[in-house]
């Protein structure tokens, strides 16, 4: 699988491109590479059908996506593009990273239902600057 696969991936590999000079960004970019790499890429609901293997496939990319997630909302809280802020203060990397992987899935979606990522708000404010 690649970043351009799944929009939510594009769109923090556009961020980082536009912050190349953070370290922690592009040190994101290569764990979130790392992980998605070896997942199959999304499938369609033809391609799917009810062959077992598939599913299977379907599985691995789902969740090299949420591994992948958890990293991006890492990197979005210690460069504070978490809207509203999640945090008084922005928490470096490591602890950002820790806390979003210590959530389950359930947890992670509870715990980020009420925040957005500041690019893609931006990237929602301003639809004509992006195709």
């Amino acid at each position: 699988m690649e970043c351009n696969d799944i929009p939510a991936l594009a769109k923090f590999e556009e961020f980082v491109h536009q912050h190349s000079d953070s370290a922690i960004a592009m040190q994101s970019l290569d764990k979130v590479k790392e992980i998605i790499m070896s997942a199959p890429p999304p499938l369609t609901s033809f391609e799917m059908g009810t062959d077992p293997q598939q599913m299977m496939k379907l599985k691995a990319s789902c969740e090299a996506v949420e591994k992948a997630t958890r990293v991006i909302w890492a990197c979005a809280a210690a460069h504070d593009e978490i809207v509203p802020a999640m945090w008084e203060n922005v928490p470096d990397f490591e602890s950002a990273l820790n806390y979003f992987n210590q959530l389950s899935y359930l947890d992670l979606m509870e715990a980020t239902k009420e925040f957005s990522l500041g690019w893609e708000k931006r990237r929602l404010m301003s639809p004509s600057q992006h195709p």
